[in-house]
């Protein structure tokens, strides 16, 4: 059995923490569908799709979705998930196995919705048995999702899921939403994967002013945990972050039910890092045990106290892997905390240090590679403190630097490039490489 539901309006369609779709007949409207101030509902105060069916209504094959952009989700509150749409399958979806769902999300506005859990826009959620093996294909084509807020995933959240395009040349805007509590200001992502066209994620910010010293979160426009994002185009732009990667924060350092905790291989991919701030890695942060790869990427003009752009750290269990395949990184500050000047920064507590590693911060229990120099660059960055373009905290960081030459230094103003060598760097404001003592082997 096929089901298509077209929201595009209509009367029959019941906004709020009933979830429709499989147990009514769809009916199209041309009438534009507006879900506001819904009040205090459970999951989805906008909208809920899920799938239960009524008692003895078998629903399979194929369920397609099209949410178009005469529809418009704006200032709802769900005490759960979702405050403006819950699209929303987990362990009691009765449908029949095999089933395949497909979502096309185009140009619908989702607006100053809250939730009190997580996704304060839109809250994907997959966690149905393994064994009945539904499909989700989720098309988030064009749209503009502003102004939402939740304690984790203020724009979006993607909760093993898998999130693509099925149109070109159509733009995402993520923007001026906030994760009050935790991760993500503008979308958060775990066990799941995020491949867009073009995408703007931009003003968002994760902010917790509770939190502890000891308190890991982060993500001001993006937040990834086991999982990836890609963008063909777009930029991760003015985001700010209380803690890790104002623009991205890659996470991997909590442990499973059996105590061990799990290596991920997470890929970031395409656009620009742009003008993003947090104490640790302005343009991007990467904790934990993990594998990361970046690829196509530029970071730049962004600002930290450590890690202007990037900043990079493992944990006891495992490494943190960076291979940074091309992209260019330049113009990134990490500025110095109330006016603080050091000696050298080596061996100690980044928490206890700041105005180091305008490019990168590589601290401890960390590797970083460059595996194709060619599309690689990386200078004019500035550290108030020491290393302006990269720094190594401790005696078990890993980096495998590149022979200068063979970098892509389009566009660096600081003359020729033909005799450029790495240098220990403790000199403010030294933005060449020639400066310095120049590095053995």
């Amino acid at each position: 059995m096929e089901a298509i539901f077209e929201f595009t309006g209509g009367k029959t369609v019941v906004a709020g923490n009933e979830c429709f779709g499989l147990q009514r007949d769809s009916t199209l409207m041309d009438q534009k569908y507006i879900a506001s101030l819904t009040g205090d509902k459970g999951n989805g105060a906008g909208m809920h799709i899920c799938g239960y069916a009524s008692a003895g209504y078998s629903v399979g094959g194929a369920l397609n979705f099209n949410l178009s952009e005469v529809l418009e989700i704006t200032d709802n509150y769900a005490a759960g998930q979702g405050g403006g749409i819950a699209f929303d399958f987990t362990a009691g979806t009765k449908l029949v196995a095999g089933t395949v769902i497909t979502a096309e999300f185009n140009g619908l506005t989702v607006k100053n919705n809250r939730a009190g859990m997580n996704g304060g826009g839109i809250y994907f959620n997959n966690t149905t048995p393994r064994e009945f093996n539904y499909a989700f294909n989720i098309h988030l084509n064009s749209g503009i999702i502003d102004g939402n807020e939740a304690p984790q995933g203020g724009g979006i959240t993607a909760n093993k899921v898998n999130i693509s395009y099925s149109v070109n040349d159509k733009i995402v805007t993520v923007s001026n939403n906030r994760a009050m509590a935790g991760s993500g200001g503008g979308v958060y992502i775990s066990d799941g994967n995020i491949s867009l066209d073009k995408v703007n994620v931009i003003n968002n910010s994760s902010l917790f002013e509770e939190a502890g010293e000891e308190e890991i979160y982060g993500g001001g426009g993006v937040y990834v945990q086991n999982g990836s994002f890609a963008i063909q185009s777009g930029t991760i732009s003015n985001n700010i972050s209380g803690r890790y990667g104002g623009g991205v924060f890659v996470y991997n350092a909590d442990p499973g039910l059996d105590g061990s905790i799990s290596t991920n291989d997470i890929h970031l991919t395409g656009g620009d890092i742009t003008q993003n701030d947090a104490p640790y890695g302005g343009g991007l942060a990467a904790y934990g045990d993990l594998n990361l790869t970046i690829q196509e990427i530029n970071i730049a003009n962004n600002r930290a106290f450590n890690g202007g752009g990037i900043f990079l750290m493992g944990i006891a269990d495992g490494p943190a892997r960076l291979n940074y395949q091309s992209g260019i990184i330049r113009y990134n500050r990490a500025n110095a905390q109330n006016g603080q000047t050091l000696k050298s920064a080596y061996n100690l507590d980044y928490r206890l240090i700041s105005g180091v590693g305008g490019g990168f911060y590589v601290g401890q229990h960390a590797e970083l590679t460059f595996s194709n120099p060619a599309k690689f660059g990386i200078y004019s960055n500035i550290a108030a403190n020491g290393a302006d373009d990269l720094f190594g905290s401790h005696s078990d960081v890993k980096i495998t630097l590149p022979d200068v030459r063979n970098l892509n230094l389009a566009g660096y103003e600081g003359g020729s490039i033909r005799n450029l060598f790495w240098g220990e760097d403790y000199v403010t404001n030294d933005t060449n490489y020639d400066e310095g003592l120049k590095l053995k082997g």
